[in-house]
């Protein structure tokens, strides 16, 4: 069979004060048409609908009428779970109906141990969860960690393989490229502790959701599907898209989806990231992040970006990268009784701007020390 694997589309995202409703729509139809030009058999999303457990009116009415259209227009099944940024009660709520229509949500443990057969192919769709869940769920106080749980339900999953069909896990969890199966990590993303890639290995196809970089994993067979779009300035250089499987004979695709509007971000003084060459390389629609590397103050400096730049969302400074010596040199005076008073300066200056005094600032120091030498002599 021939399945499109997504995830995380977070709706309801704001980036600042903009809703990415149209975004999202834009982005949902382009998933619409690639499922009819790749004529799927299913459609597989790996969690976080929501971007909110307590979803807005509008975000809970969007998902609705998306799931809606992808199963009563296009007569797609739906294979869906819970993430960490999902209610799973909400998100349940008419599941028990709706899998008469061929869609199935899935939001507890129990029933993840109920595989779903489509075609050729056992799904086991696996919602995000805590591992205190799993270790009521076994009655095991063992589990203390994600992994842990996972190990545990793969091995009762694996009892209800039926040979004769591929097995594919649908989950939502921070995975790392990592062989051993018995590994620990401290390692924690989003809230959620890492699954060593090795005890998946039982399954033909992983389908992931959680970690919005689609190229996060080299295996070929356990992929995160990444965002529909761009929800960071730390996502922009990833390619967004989904995935396209066949599990006979097995192929994975990656179909890149085209944003309707760009995310950028301008770093430079106030003076380069407006300059007119700078503009001429932004969008009016483009939602555009600043990182400003003044020394000086910037008066009303988002005001006057937000004006040369209508979607403005962020605006920071570049923090200075301290070397741990320079904190010494500052350290060292906190037990010093003999303070050149110009060398504090030097040192602070430099510690709190990253450069050293100019000529006619050390000038204007040493006359200003000079002039209190005098005073306190005379």
């Amino acid at each position: 069979m021939r399945f499109l694997h997504t995830a995380d589309w977070h709706i309801g995202k704001r980036l600042g004060d903009f809703s990415l409703q149209v975004e999202q729509q834009d982005a949902f139809q382009k998933i619409v048409a690639i499922a009819r030009q790749e004529q799927v058999d299913a459609v597989v999303i790996a969690g976080d609908l929501y971007d909110r457990s307590l979803a807005s009116e509008e975000s809970v009415q969007t998902v609705n009428g998306m799931l809606e259209y992808l199963n009563l227009h296009e007569h797609l099944p739906l294979l869906i779970i819970s993430g960490n940024h999902d209610s799973a009660v909400r998100l349940s709520t008419g599941d028990k109906w709706m899998r008469q229509a061929g869609v199935h949500i899935v939001t507890d443990l129990e029933d993840a141990m109920k595989p779903i057969i489509i075609d050729d192919t056992q799904f086991f769709l696996l919602p995000y969860f805590e591992p205190y869940q799993a270790r009521n769920f076994f009655a095991d106080r063992t589990i203390k960690t994600t992994q842990d749980a996972v190990i545990k339900l793969v091995a009762q999953m694996q009892k209800m393989f039926d040979p004769t069909k591929k097995h594919v896990l649908v989950a939502h969890f921070f995975a790392a490229n990592q062989a051993g199966s018995t590994q620990q990590s401290e390692a924690v993303v989003g809230g959620v502790d890492m699954v060593a890639t090795g005890v998946l290995q039982p399954f033909d196809y992983v389908a992931l959701g959680h970690i919005h970089n689609p190229q996060a994993l080299t295996d070929e067979k356990i992929k995160y599907s990444g965002t529909p779009l761009m929800f960071s300035t730390g996502e922009i250089t990833q390619t967004k898209g989904v995935r396209i499987i066949d599990t006979t004979p097995f192929n994975s695709q990656f179909i890149p989806l085209t944003p309707l509007h760009a995310i950028k971000k301008l770093t430079g003084t106030f003076a380069d990231v407006t300059s007119f060459d700078q503009q001429a390389q932004v969008e009016k629609t483009d939602y555009v992040a600043v990182e400003l590397t003044d020394q000086e103050p910037v008066m009303d400096a988002f005001n006057r970006l937000h004006a040369v730049y209508p979607r403005l969302f962020e605006l920071t400074r570049r923090r200075i990268r301290r070397h741990p010596q320079q904190r010494n040199n500052i350290s060292r005076y906190v037990h010093s009784e003999q303070l050149d008073p110009v060398v504090v300066l030097r040192d602070f200056y430099q510690y709190v701007t990253g450069q050293p005094l100019a000529p006619a600032q050390e000038k204007w120091a040493l006359k200003v020390r000079q002039e209190v030498d005098d005073n306190e002599t005379n």
